[in-house]
């Protein structure tokens, strides 16, 4: 049976998936889309799709009888997204993104990027306050010295849980929860929230981390795309 669909080379594909640093394209997803399997060291979870911004074969979404084959197999047609994001675009035969859209995503995810390039994905977690001490010591003499205090990281407390539970009625719905990538103390927070709920009898997964750009600030409860509520714990305020 004839493929009459215009794909890509295998070749196209590993340089756009490494362009965009196996991450997302869509500024408001930017998931991370490789990782190492537990299972087995020679093997790695995968969920990234390098998507046709004009399709590859006539009646697809957006497509583009003006095009040529070799155009829509070129690199200049491709976008790197997750496999949410891949399914997203193309629901509805593609009405509710442009190709103009697509085209931005990607050009502003990989001027993205670029300027992340030997850059720590380690965010400050937290502010260090400096004050200077100064005593007398014994023989009447002033020593000084500096002390160095670290903003505390976030905790539950009566206030934040009951806020929790007036937006998370329902035990049985799907929740997830994920903290802001590489940044610990919205890591540590966001299992401290999945323990708490997990006490009071809620289903949810491990904590997943995620790339926000810009990053949330605080917390942030947000309908996912499946249905479930999301709970992004963010950077410290």
């Amino acid at each position: 049976m004839a493929n009459n669909r215009d794909n890509f080379p295998t070749k196209t594909i590993e340089i756009l998936k490494k362009r965009a640093a196996f991450i997302c394209s869509n500024p408001t997803c930017k998931k991370m889309t490789v990782a190492p399997s537990e299972e087995d060291s020679e093997k790695i979870l995968y969920i990234g799709r390098c998507a046709h911004i004009s399709a590859a074969a006539t009646g697809g979404p957006r497509f583009d009888s003006s095009m040529t084959e070799e155009q829509r197999s070129s690199i200049d047609n491709a976008i790197f997204l997750c496999s949410n994001c891949a399914d997203m675009i193309d629901d509805n035969n593609g009405i509710d993104f442009s190709v103009a859209q697509l085209k931005t995503w990607k050009t502003e995810h990989e001027k993205w990027t670029r300027e992340q390039l030997n850059k720590s994905v380690v965010q400050p977690s937290h502010q260090q306050v400096t004050y200077n001490v100064t005593s007398h010591n014994q023989t009447g003499g002033i020593t000084a010295g500096v002390v160095n205090f670290e903003k505390p990281g976030r905790h539950l407390n009566d206030q934040l849980i009951q806020q929790l539970l007036s937006m998370l009625l329902d035990q049985n719905e799907k929740v997830k929860i994920s903290a802001q990538m590489g940044n610990l103390e919205a890591l540590t927070f966001a299992e401290e929230i999945r323990q708490h709920l997990l006490q009071r009898g809620f289903n949810i997964n491990e904590v997943g981390q995620i790339m926000r750009h810009p990053p949330v600030i605080g917390q942030a409860l947000t309908p996912d795309r499946d249905g479930s509520k999301h709970l992004i714990v963010g950077m410290q305020k």
